[in-house]
Order: structure tokens, then C-alpha cells, then sequence
């Protein structure tokens, strides 16, 4: 399941850690693979969430992105432009700006949509880490075979 860390969402893979470290040894090119993987699952998740979001804010549909890092994969949504991405996700303490501009304001309820997409992909995500994974130790180890001095 997924985690609600601080404000982040975590889908967190037991062992994940010590097989990209066993990895790393057997493939010279792990980084870059890795990073296609991660991101790879965070296009999983941002596929949902698209799905997810509101109808009203299509440009926050548009906004959802993804990137990956050796480390993970990560979602961005709303830009500059979009500056009610927050707003949107985790509603508005409109308590706090009517007392300090001395008016009612708009109350916003959060729509966790990107919390609700990371809970239903979770069990897609797992699967496609363990196809990647055999795929990158199924090459790693044809290689090591084809090596002539048999690493």
C-alpha cells in the first residue's frame, strides 16, 4: 500500500535497495536502466491520476508529469502557471486567509486524487518492477555467460 509520507506519497519495495546495489556489480549500464524503470512506474501512477482529476481543472490534468532518478521515480503536478495544484489536492484553510485579509473567502475541499492513484496502481507497480528487474538480471547474467574471461 501506499504511504502518505510528509506531503509525499511513497510506494515503497522491500529489498529493492539491496537488489539495485547486487545489480549495479552485474551491469555496467544500471544507472540509466534504472531511471527508465522508475520512471516507467511513476507514468504508471500519473496515467491514474490523470484519470482521477477533477474534470473542472483540465490544465492540472495536463500538468501531471513524470521524471525518474536512479534513486526513484517522481510526479509533478500543477506549474507555475498552476498555481491552485496545492489548493486543489489538499483543500484551503480559508480559516487562516479570512483572518488576515477580514473576509470570507473560498473554501476548497482537498480531492486526494494522486493518493487515491497510487493506492489503486500499487499492485501494477510491484508487477512491473519484477518484470524489469528479471529482465535487467536476465541480461546481466547472459552477458556475464558471453564474457569471454566468464564475469
Amino acid at each position: 500500500m501506499a504511504k502518505k509520507v510528509g506531503r509525499q506519497n511513497v510506494i515503497e519495495i522491500k529489498g529493492l535497495k539491496r537488489a539495485m546495489r547486487l545489480m549495479k556489480d552485474l551491469d555496467g549500464d544500471f544507472k540509466k536502466q534504472f531511471k527508465d524503470i522508475h520512471k516507467g512506474a511513476a507514468d504508471i501512477v500519473a496515467d491514474e491520476a490523470r484519470r482521477l482529476a477533477p474534470v473542472k481543472t483540465g490544465k492540472l490534468r495536463r500538468s501531471i508529469r513524470t521524471s525518474g532518478t536512479t534513486k526513484g521515480g517522481v510526479i509533478r503536478i500543477g506549474k507555475k502557471k498552476i498555481p491552485y495544484a496545492g489548493r486543489v489536492t489538499f483543500g484551503d484553510p480559508t480559516s487562516l486567509f479570512s483572518r488576515i485579509a477580514g473576509g470570507g473567502g473560498i473554501k476548497i475541499k482537498g480531492n486526494p486524487f494522486f493518493y487515491e492513484a497510487a493506492d489503486r496502481q500499487f499492485t501494477e507497480v510491484v508487477q512491473y518492477y519484477d518484470r524489469e528487474l528479471e529482465s535487467i538480471l536476465a541480461r546481466a547474467l547472459t552477458a556475464s555467460k558471453a564474457a569471454p574471461d566468464g564475469r
